[in-house]
């Protein structure tokens, strides 16, 4: 049985959350974001491209606070095309909103999501 935050289930289990749609426009950052009631380790983000970009560099930044804690590379990939960064492994406190900026591309959208388990300390 468990005994506490080192080893309960939802500390240990990844789960998943939607950050939301990003905004169209170049740098733009999206209020679409997520706030948790509760220290979470961030892991992979992935984003799925719902309107293609027209910039090879077309980029999604997950940020929390201010600081960008991971970005996904979408290209001119056409909707439905689905990318991934590596593991954050980023600690983000809780009430701090997470949101989503676009790279310099002005018309590219994704949806995206990303895993995170609950901080056990």
């Amino acid at each position: 049985m468990a005994q506490g935050n080192y080893d309960h289930p939802s500390y240990l289990t990844r789960q998943l959350a939607s950050a939301g749609v990003t905004t169209a426009g170049a740098n733009g950052t999206s209020t679409s974001g997520i706030t948790f009631p509760w220290d979470v380790n961030i892991h992979t983000i992935a984003a799925q491209v719902k309107t293609a970009g027209t910039s090879t560099g077309h980029t999604v930044s997950v940020i929390a606070g201010t600081a960008t804690i991971g970005t996904v590379t979408l290209s001119t990939n056409t909707a439905g095309f689905v990318g991934t960064s590596a593991d954050a492994k980023t600690k983000v406190i809780a009430g701090t909103p997470i949101n989503l900026k676009n790279g310099t591309d002005a018309t590219g959208v994704a949806y995206v999501t990303f895993d995170y388990n609950i901080a056990p300390d």
